[in-house]
């Protein structure tokens, strides 16, 4: 049975230091005297980790794919929704240190906290292995996005790509997305999108501000191709 966190990893540290650092919520810095280490730096590390790693990977893999195309993959591999499930698929919530606060907050399965928890994590393990290990790693997270079958479906647009992309061909300036609310579901925050283009306006609704976007984006293609069939 898998108990701890380099088990469901797969990776020993030498300096445990680093992991714990990884995962240490900013909110347990609660006063200005006492100062605790905590994961921001290291997700900004590991956040390039991963960039490198899979950018790698897919530059090699899928060889007969352009520029374009290979940006599209990227985006589709890395981005924050994309992080918290992989997040959430090995436990990680349970581990992250963070104040009473920010657990009473549904701190441990808020996106956010997950996404920047790996990243940290990753950091930790490129600073305490090196690259290798850390390629390992994240391999091995990613590996039901990245094998040569499912590779191809990563060129998909995301919903605000293709809204972005209609209105700019229809001459229609860009859309604009607001947050215009925070509903509470299930005890999770939901976040309520407006976007904008022209005269069009719809709400998308997500467990964090990229899901509601797309959300909201995904409405308004429905509503567009609704009046286009109409006409």
């Amino acid at each position: 049975m898998k108990n701890s966190i380099e088990d469901v990893l797969g990776y020993k540290f030498q300096n445990i230091l680093l992991l714990q650092e990884a995962l240490n919520h900013p909110s347990l810095n609660t006063t200005k005297w006492k100062k605790i280490k905590t994961y921001q730096r290291l997700e900004f590390l590991g956040d390039a980790v991963i960039q490198l790693v899979l950018s790698h990977y897919i530059y090699a893999l899928a060889f007969q794919y352009s520029e374009g195309e290979l940006s599209l993959m990227m985006s589709n591999l890395v981005n924050g929704e994309v992080s918290a499930r992989i997040a959430k698929s090995i436990y990680l919530g349970k581990y992250i240190a963070m104040s009473y606060s920010e657990e009473n907050d549904l701190g441990r399965t808020k996106n956010s906290n997950l996404e920047d928890a790996l990243e940290a994590v990753i950091g930790a393990i490129y600073l305490d292995g090196g690259l290798e290990e850390a390629r390992k790693v994240i391999h091995s997270l990613w590996k039901d996005m990245i094998d040569a079958k499912s590779i191809s479906s990563l060129t998909r647009k995301n919903e605000k790509t293709e809204l972005q992309e209609i209105l700019q061909e229809m001459r229609v300036e860009l859309p604009q997305y607001r947050c215009i609310g925070i509903e509470k579901e299930k005890d999770e925050e939901i976040f309520v999108i407006e976007v904008s283009a022209g005269r069009w306006k719809c709400e998308g609704r997500g467990k964090n501000k990229r899901e509601a976007e797309r959300s909201a984006a995904k409405e308004m293609l429905k509503f567009m191709a609704k009046g286009k069939q109409k006409s």
